[in-house]
């Protein structure tokens, strides 16, 4: 669900940038794939376990490092729980 989440956003707002540059439009992530090191913004599917997810967490890490990025979580699901800090 958080895939097809992902893709209707991006169905939805790649419309909206007509005029921006090439290499700063947004793209769904896929397994095996860094961050841009370009990413201004990231929007964040929040799915039920997202979290416990490896790959999710190092995606969440990369961000973290790039200067200026922003961090938008999207709740995918009505049961969807940010982890408690312990």
């Amino acid at each position: 669900e958080a895939a097809a989440t992902a893709y209707v956003l991006l169905g939805l707002i790649v419309p909206k940038l007509v005029g921006a540059e090439r290499n700063n439009m947004p793209a769904v992530l896929q397994k095996g794939r860094p961050v841009s090191e370009m990413a201004t913004a990231a929007l964040v599917i929040c799915s039920d376990g997202c979290f416990k997810q490896l790959e999710f967490a190092d995606w969440l890490m990369q961000v973290a490092k790039l200067p200026g990025c922003c961090v938008l979580p999207i709740i995918a699901e009505d049961g969807f729980r940010f982890p408690s800090p312990t």
